[in-house]
């Protein structure tokens, strides 16, 4: 079955949940903050106009220059992109709030310069008093980004035999060594404990005593290293949509597809109650059903390339993809779509990206699961485990069958070490923490973000009772939540919830 990294790419928003069965570990905190200061001495910012928004006056970027290796601070250096966003009340600013990117791959320069997106994460409120600060993380877009062929990139299939599988682990060194020659030395230090260093450079570089954070999705893995390493710098930090840290392949994959099961059902009685869904009074698991066995025997066409035969993992990206936003139309208008009964899509919906084999793909392609692979050691020893953990998997979600954001065949056999592999959390020295979650959101289950809060000894669980990956300012409630907590430090009680807004 061909899916193609490609196709994974815009989908890798990981979702994991339940802690146990992994090794004790916690990142070496000896020498970090001397490792800092002498890095230091080679960095310094200057802020100048974003080359890509030179005319937003509230904007301005620059690089900060960090260790390629932390562990030789003095050794070969690279450089990161910076953005900052003023505050709209430049003298009440409450200091500097560092948006942690989403991803892996995300640029937070790029966001930061977007008023639709900083609007969905921060109140005016925040707006009005803090500094904003964020970066492209190492490894992605503007701070030697991971770099790959896009031909090996889109030919990697997901193993349904033996011998694919053992094809699909020459297929990941092959691709991996390809990265490792076009990115760099760069490539062997991606982890997010060294992120989190970077971060705590930035943050002398700032001059700043302590930062205030804002985590996404991936982003939250950057905090919880952040967290563990140089916590008492820590001012107050919202993690939202939780990547739980902790957790085996198995259960990241099992985790992921449930995770996308049960916004499904979310979905399926939405869809049974509004009049304006596409396939209202249809039995939309049947015709789920119907697609993905279609999908399996290869029977699926692209909608827009009849040509094109869907996978299993392009109908569960049309179907959940949008129910991370949460789109629940879009998803009606999909299954409706690919089941022949819609011409016109009312929004992005449809197949996946079909990879490197169609026409006008670059030669070259990010690849920021790099990144995911220096922080999650992937234990797949074999095909049987790999069948097993898929048809538990799919046993997990009847409906949904698979994630497209977990694949387990990830990062197998890849040529660079795991030198952050998963472990419980340690984070003695953090002040409150607030770990937010959607209940249903389809990407990175609540569950997760459970055990996260369980973890940090300081963490407070905040559950918004409705879909959609990350949960920020989607109330009135979670506003008012984390505006007390940033504003004034007053953090929520552990285990608050706020309501769920209406869908569709």
């Amino acid at each position: 079955m061909r899916v193609g990294l490609l196709a994974v790419i815009p989908a890798l928003v990981l979702g994991v949940a339940c802690a146990d069965a992994v090794p004790a570990y916690r990142p070496s905190v000896t020498g970090s903050a001397t490792q800092v200061q002498l890095a230091a001495k080679t960095s310094a910012l200057d802020w100048k106009p974003c080359a890509d928004t030179p005319d937003d006056e509230r904007l301005a970027c620059a690089r900060l220059t960090v260790p390629v290796d932390w562990a030789d601070p003095a050794g070969d250096t690279m450089e990161l992109a910076v953005v900052r966003r003023v505050p709209k009340d430049a003298g009440a600013s409450k200091g500097a709030l560092v948006y942690l990117p989403a991803g892996p791959g995300s640029s937070g320069v790029d966001t930061l310069a977007s008023d639709g997106l900083i609007n969905k994460m921060f109140s005016q409120a925040v707006q009005e008093n803090f500094e904003l600060i964020s970066i492209d993380p190492r490894g992605t877009q503007r701070s030697s980004g991971v770099t790959c062929s896009a031909r090996l990139a889109g030919e990697l299939d997901t193993p349904d035999s033996a011998k694919r599988f053992d094809d699909m682990l020459a297929a990941n060194a092959e691709l991996g060594a390809d990265c490792r020659n076009r990115t760099g030395p760069v490539f062997d230090h991606l982890d997010s404990t060294n992120t989190a260093r970077d971060i705590e450079l930035l943050r002398t570089e700032l001059d700043e005593d302590k930062l205030s954070f804002y985590g996404l999705s991936y982003g939250t893995v950057y905090g919880q290293m952040y967290a563990e390493l140089f916590g008492s710098r820590i001012r107050a930090m919202v993690l939202d949509a939780n990547v739980d840290h902790s957790v085996s392949a198995e259960q990241a994959t099992v985790s992921a597809v449930r995770a996308g099961q049960r916004s499904f059902d979310e979905f399926v009685a939405w869809c049974a109650e509004d009049k304006t869904c596409a396939l209202r009074g249809d039995d939309v698991r049947e015709t789920v059903a119907q697609l993905f066995d279609r999908a399996e025997r290869g029977e699926l066409a692209d909608p827009d390339d009849p040509t094109r035969r869907l996978t299993e993992n392009d109908v569960a990206s049309a179907i959940i993809a949008p129910l991370t936003k949460p789109a629940v139309q879009e998803t009606a208008d999909a299954i409706a779509r690919l089941a022949g009964r819609s011409a016109k899509p009312r929004g992005e919906t449809g197949a996946v990206d079909g990879g490197a084999s169609e026409p006008g793909v670059p030669e070259t392609v990010p690849v920021p699961i790099a990144i995911y692979c220096a922080d999650f050691a992937m234990d797949v020893p074999s095909y049987a485990d790999y069948a097993r953990i898929h048809a538990r998997a799919a046993a997990t979600a009847p409906d949904t069958r698979v994630s497209p954001h977990t694949p387990p065949w990830l990062c197998l056999n890849w040529p660079a070490e795991t030198t952050n592999p998963q472990h419980r959390l340690d984070a003695p020295d953090a002040p409150p923490i607030v770990v937010l979650n959607s209940r249903f959101d389809a990407s990175t289950p609540h569950e997760g973000a459970a055990n996260v809060a369980e973890q940090l000894a300081s963490g407070v669980l905040v559950t918004y009772e409705g879909m959609g990956h990350g949960a920020a300012n989607r109330t009135v409630c979670v506003t008012n939540v984390l505006d007390e907590y940033y504003l004034n430090l007053a953090a929520p009680r552990d285990g608050t919830s706020c309501p769920a807004a209406k869908l569709g």
